[in-house]
């Protein structure tokens, strides 16, 4: 359901929750540690960056960190950010006459059967955080990381 993009963004902000002085974090370190293509989440956290996410430092001792706090961060906003929300509302196998003509989109076979599901997935995403999904990995943070 979520993009690879989406994926890597979220995975990418729980591990930096997991560093406890949140220090300025290298991308070559978050890349290798989470075994994601170095420039692919280059281009992520620099969107991020420019979302007022986090923060970015260019140079050799640069990196990302925090500028709004974890606890605010929902996934919904990561996945807005990184991918729209667009998925969440279109035909899932992408018919254009369902956004088109609503009278129509209601005749669809999977309107009725994917809308409830994806609704409370959106809900999901949007009433978890990144500070709360970390503090469920306190106890398995050493074998995932």
């Amino acid at each position: 359901m979520l993009s690879k993009a989406s994926k890597y963004a979220i995975r990418a902000l729980v591990y930096m929750n997991t560093i406890e002085e949140n220090p300025l974090m290298n991308i070559h370190q978050i890349a290798e540690k989470l075994n994601i293509p170095e420039q692919f989440l280059g281009k992520i956290l620099q969107l991020l960056a420019k979302k007022k996410i986090l923060y970015s430092q260019k140079g050799i001792n640069g990196g990302f960190k925090f500028l709004k706090q974890p606890d605010e961060i929902t996934f919904l906003e990561i996945v807005e950010i990184i991918d729209g929300l667009e998925s969440f509302d279109n035909c899932l196998i992408g018919m254009k006459f369902c956004k088109l003509n609503p009278e129509i989109a209601n005749m669809c076979y999977f309107h009725d059967k994917i809308d409830p599901i994806l609704t409370q997935l959106k809900e999901i995403l949007a009433n978890t955080t990144i500070s709360n999904y970390t503090k469920n990995l306190d106890k398995i943070n050493k074998i995932i990381f």
